[in-house]
């Protein structure tokens, strides 16, 4: 997926939307850019978010190993689907039975689409997109989705709507669902990604994401967080149901 204008000047014309988030996961120190891009692009912030990815990817491949047959994977402000799609791709699995995408955005769900033509996997799983706000969830409760990933969203919710949310999704995950949840933390380039870039995100400590799951109704046992090597994005690995098995110690 590329851009026909600089980089540097998508992320700043659309911060906060898929768009940015392609440009700085599929970006190659290699590459040709403006200066700007490349200073982006080297900051910790930038270079989080790639991890991020990676980080997200392994956590999916784990949750899959882990349930049974008949999978149905859930993604909530998915923006491309980019961490599923790819899991796909390169793990194959074959207990996955449909995956669903949610977005506010068509541009978001269109590159979706186009992205899994790209990898090859649009006609070897049942991919469904919907444009579809994350507050009114009543059209996918009967999923009962397997595996819930929602990456990138959290961190737009203040603490009381974070909860209400967060109960939903605890509602309709599978009983021996796992749910994959991100939230970005406070870190040194912060006031430069707020005030520079006018990315203004909730951040949030790994007790602060804790809590939220715990309030939610997620069992303690059951979440276990992680941060990619940066330690500014953490993934919470939540597992729905006490007595099934536990988060991995490591990843």
């Amino acid at each position: 997926m590329c851009w026909s204008f600089d980089q540097w000047q998508v992320v700043l014309s659309h911060v906060g939307t898929f768009r940015a988030l392609e440009v700085m996961y599929t970006y190659s120190p290699s590459s040709s850019g403006s200066f700007w891009e490349r200073v982006w692009q080297s900051l910790g912030n930038a270079k989080a978010l790639r991890n991020r990815l990676k980080l997200v990817k392994t956590l999916v491949r784990n949750a899959l190993e882990r349930v049974g047959e008949g999978v149905t994977l859930l993604s909530l402000g998915s923006g491309s689907g980019r961490a599923l799609l790819e899991v796909l791709a390169e793990a194959k699995p074959s207990n996955v039975r449909r995956v669903v995408f949610v977005d506010l955005s068509r541009d978001a769900l269109e590159a979706g689409k186009e992205l899994a033509k790209q990898l090859g996997v649009d006609s070897a799983y049942q991919l469904d997109w919907y444009r579809n706000s994350v507050q009114d969830l009543t059209r996918f409760a009967h999923l009962s989705p397997t595996i819930i990933e929602m990456v990138g969203l959290l961190d737009y919710f203040p603490a009381k709507e974070a909860v209400c949310l967060l109960s939903n999704l605890y509602q309709i995950l599978a009983p021996s669902g796992i749910f994959i949840v991100g939230n970005v933390r406070w870190n040194e380039e912060a006031l430069f990604v707020e005030r520079a870039v006018g990315w203004h995100l909730i951040y949030r400590e790994p007790e602060e994401i804790f809590q939220l799951l715990r309030e939610a109704g997620f069992p303690a046992e059951g979440i276990r967080i992680y941060y990619e090597p940066m330690q500014i994005h953490g993934v919470a690995y939540c597992v729905k149901g006490i007595g099934n098995c536990a988060p991995p110690d490591r990843v």
